[in-house]
């Protein structure tokens, strides 16, 4: 017998536990699947040790996405939010720590696109935010470079739908 795999109408907490309260199993949230990860994290007491141990897992074509809060968000119908998610993954896995310049991100997430470079830069902020808001609150980090995936916190890339 395999392992469930996340659906996005996993989102609500069953009865036996809630997002809050993790249920007996360490590596389950709000009945979704987490795989077992080891925190990137180094015992700093700043507040990541937790964030790190959950991460953050993503489904490669932009699905949906789990933070480290363990909730799972659809975005089958979000590609503008997908393709930002699966470029900052992209740029985590093969250069953690390294931020992607906004120019960057907006030739991948609007490719092709003719876009006023001050409503692209908009655009981008608003994408940023709404991912911010959707899980990746603590993970989202902006610097005078750009934006990238915490490099403390585990992120995890899954191929299946």
């Amino acid at each position: 017998m395999s392992a469930r795999r996340p659906q996005p109408h996993d989102e609500t907490p069953s009865a036996k536990g809630s997002a809050a309260q993790p249920s007996h199993d360490p590596h389950r949230r709000s009945g979704i699947w987490f795989p077992q990860t080891q925190s990137l994290a180094p015992a700093n007491g700043d507040g990541h040790e937790e964030q790190a141990a959950h991460g953050v897992v993503a489904q490669r074509e932009g699905l949906w996405m789990a933070g480290p809060d363990g909730i799972l968000v659809s975005l089958r119908t979000r590609t503008t939010l997908a393709r930002l998610l699966r470029s900052l993954g992209e740029a985590r896995v093969a250069t953690p720590g390294v931020s992607r310049a906004p120019g960057d991100l907006i030739a991948d997430v609007w490719p092709g696109e003719k876009i006023i470079p001050k409503a692209a830069r908009n655009r981008l902020h608003v994408a940023i935010r709404t991912l911010r808001v959707m899980g990746l609150e603590r993970v989202l980090r902006s610097d005078e470079d750009g934006y990238h995936l915490d490099p403390r916190v585990a992120f995890t890339f899954v191929s299946d739908p």
